[in-house]
């Protein structure tokens, strides 16, 4: 049985608990720990949407597609649009 202190920790460690391998960033660290402290904990951040992190890393806004709600055609045709304006994306199962 996990003691109170552990509770935080356990089963979701922190996942970016150091810098980069490349160029030794510590923005991606930085960040997460901004997001466990606005929601509490570690545990609080634990899901979410690409969406929501873009938002959060950006302040931009976000568009979201449901494949399920849209032809294939549709779906290409937002990709083809977000490839050519060079916009950050992303996709989740």
């Amino acid at each position: 049985m996990l003691n109170l202190d552990d509770r935080y920790l356990h089963p979701y460690p922190p996942v970016n608990s150091r810098p980069s391998d490349f160029g030794s960033a510590w923005w991606l660290v930085i960040l997460e720990k901004a997001m466990a402290k606005l929601n509490i904990n570690y545990v609080g951040i634990n899901g979410g949407t690409p969406g929501e992190a873009f938002r959060y890393m950006t302040g931009m806004p976000v568009t979201s597609w449901n494949s399920d709600a849209i032809t294939d055609d549709e779906l290409w045709r937002h990709i083809q649009d977000g490839t050519a304006k060079k916009f950050p994306m992303a996709a989740g199962t």
